[in-house]
């Protein structure tokens, strides 16, 4: 048995609740939705909202439900957390192409949210207020699109010095590959294998180590055998010298390209970074709609009166096929549910999926329920545990009653109180004594 209270401002009293409750198991369902992984992170890291920030949220939940159900999702794939790109870019002041890419795919993606929005042709007012906080980089994607290629790679036209480098590169390699096989084709009857082979980036022909002197040329290998040396011809080395350099070359030009281009992204560093974060919201949202869609989930408007009015509400992790619904109504007038039955019956269960509804519910979740209201709880105490051998009654009866003492003094009216076998691990009769005391 344990005590543990949820106090919506301090998080040192949530992962506990949230385990007894399996909440990471309903957080992991709804983050495989997710698309963007700031999105996820969100997912992942939900936990109860103050009842201003509820408030606003089911407004939220309302709209992308609406739209998810209607039009379907938001065509959110692969958007990354570019916050990390930027700290690299801080840094080293030099992102990769591969950065930069990614940065250019949510770009484009806000482009897409943006169009799929319009396209619906009706006025959602919390979507459209985020939607319409997006920040235009049409002039950074052109600029990525210009100097990144699809295969991560900077492109030829990226700088009018990158281009002349690289078509001398290749009209050496050419002249390097002529030659090499006129070169080859003299030496075939000296060579081990009639393919030529590189070594560290030189072109090299495997001759038989016999006739390693009658080839001139430079030694850069030797088989594990010994039977065959790897020579590059004195022929070719100069034309492989010059490529070397011209490579070189490329490689600095390729440095300067991404360090400009990197500073281009530094100077729109809180547009993207806004862009991002507008994205992983609403993948966020969506990903809830699209999990309480699974469950046959509703939105529950806050009640004003204090009730809890549960009809037909199911368990959501338990199989939909096996799955038994019950409803359960607290209010005013009837504060108290007494859920008794014999053992194995499913009472636990049924105090869990109270508490773990009320749980989804305050964290801004669809739960799966026909119909029904919740009013907002400052605070929910629970003693719910799994029963002990008989060798441990003793501990465990003081442990419980402790848990229900500090219960009593800490409740106030707001406030949910979930208890699991009250009064066990002592005399029946006394346990209901203290049962009907509490």
């Amino acid at each position: 048995m344990f005590y543990k209270k949820i106090n919506l401002w301090d998080n040192n009293f949530m992962q506990d609740i949230y385990n007894t409750f399996e909440f990471n198991e309903i957080k992991q369902s709804i983050s495989e939705y997710s698309h963007s992984e700031l999105g996820k992170e969100k997912i992942l890291s939900l936990s109860m909202l103050k009842k201003d920030e509820l408030l606003s949220e089911k407004e939220f939940m309302k709209e992308i439900s609406s739209i998810v159900t209607r039009f379907g999702p938001f065509p959110i794939k692969n958007s990354a957390n570019i916050l990390n790109f930027i700290n690299i870019a801080k840094k080293t002041f030099l992102l990769t192409p591969r950065d930069l890419y990614l940065i250019r795919e949510d770009i484009l993606l806000m482009s897409e949210i943006i169009n799929f929005y319009n396209k619906i042709g009706l006025t959602y007012s919390n979507i459209e207020l985020l939607i319409n906080k997006f920040n235009p980089l049409d002039n950074l994607e052109k600029e990525i699109k210009r100097t990144i290629t699809s295969s991560l790679t900077v492109d030829d036209r990226a700088s009018e010095n990158l281009s002349s480098i690289r078509r001398k590169i290749k009209k050496l390699e050419n002249t390097l590959q002529e030659k090499i096989t006129t070169i080859s084709f003299s030496y075939k009857s000296l060579m081990n294998d009639e393919n030529v082979t590189i070594r560290d980036g030189h072109f090299v022909l495997p001759i038989k180590t016999a006739y390693k002197n009658k080839v001139v040329g430079i030694i850069y290998d030797v088989s594990d055998s010994g039977n065959t040396t790897f020579i590059e011809p004195i022929e070719i080395v100069q034309l492989n010298n010059e490529i070397t350099s011209l490579k070189l070359e490329e490689n600095e030009e390729i440095r300067k390209i991404l360090k400009a281009l990197t500073s281009l992204v530094l100077l729109q560093e809180e547009e993207i970074l806004s862009n991002n974060k507008i994205i992983a919201q609403i993948d966020f949202l969506q990903s809830k709609a699209m999990y309480g869609n699974e469950i046959n989930g509703v939105i529950l408007d806050l009640s004003k009166d204090r009730s809890i009015i549960l009809k037909n509400a199911r368990h959501p992790l338990i199989d939909k096929n096996k799955v038994i619904s019950n409803t359960y109504q607290l209010d005013e007038n009837k504060r108290i549910l007494i859920i008794s039955g014999p053992n194995a019956g499913g009472k636990t269960v049924s105090l869990k999926t109270v508490g773990l509804l009320v749980l989804m519910n305050q964290c801004g979740l669809m739960i799966p329920i026909s119909s029904g209201s919740l009013s907002y709880f400052d605070n929910i105490y629970i003693d719910i545990g799994d029963n002990q051998s008989l060798s441990d009654n003793l501990s465990t009866f003081s442990a419980h009653i402790s848990n229900i003492s500090n219960i009593v003094n800490k409740v106030k009216g707001n406030d949910l109180v979930l208890i699991d076998e009250l009064g066990t691990g002592t005399d029946p009769l006394e346990g209901e004594a203290i049962a009907i005391s509490t």
